[in-house]
């Protein structure tokens, strides 16, 4: 009965440590995805002052920048 125990109890560690280091993994991998987001958005606000100021002259970048300015427009309209 004592090793019946002592292998469940084995058993049930490696589980807990399997488990345990899927979460970390999966834990690493959205921290890194955040991070990569907030570089896109960071990249995306340069490109936009970029474009006001003249610096960048593409017709996609402008059409996207007239987007971004549209939003923020209905975003400060329903502030009112």
């Amino acid at each position: 009965m004592n090793d019946i125990l002592t292998e469940l109890r084995k058993t049930a560690q490696s589980s807990l440590a399997t488990v345990g280091s899927a979460s970390k993994q999966r834990l690493k991998r959205m921290q890194a995805e955040r991070d990569l987001e907030k570089l896109y958005w960071k990249l995306g606000k340069e490109v936009v002052a970029l474009v006001n100021a003249g610096e960048i002259d593409h017709p996609a970048l402008l059409k996207r920048r007239d987007r971004i300015v549209q939003q923020l427009d209905r975003i400060a309209e329903n502030d009112r």
